[in-house]
C-alpha cells in the first residue's frame, strides 16, 4: 500500500513516511485540529483510523 504525501484520508492530512516497525509503515500525519500524528499507514487507508483521536473526544461530548 502506498499513499502520496498532501493526500487527505478523514481528518489526516499525509505529511510524510516515519519508520518501518517489522513490515508494519509509519507514516505522519497532519490532522485538522492542528495535531501531528504518527500512525500505520494500513489503518489510516482502511478507514480504521480517521483522526488523531479528536474524533473521539467530540462524540463522547456529544453523548454526555
Amino acid at each position: 500500500m502506498t499513499i502520496e504525501s498532501g493526500k487527505k484520508i478523514g481528518r489526516l492530512t499525509a505529511l510524510g513516511y516515519s519508520h518501518n516497525e517489522g513490515s508494519a509503515k509509519y507514516w505522519t500525519f497532519k490532522c485538522d485540529c492542528g495535531k501531528i500524528h504518527v500512525t500505520r499507514l494500513t489503518l489510516v487507508l482502511n478507514g480504521h483510523t480517521r483522526s488523531c483521536g479528536c474524533l473521539r473526544k467530540i462524540s463522547w461530548r456529544k453523548k454526555n
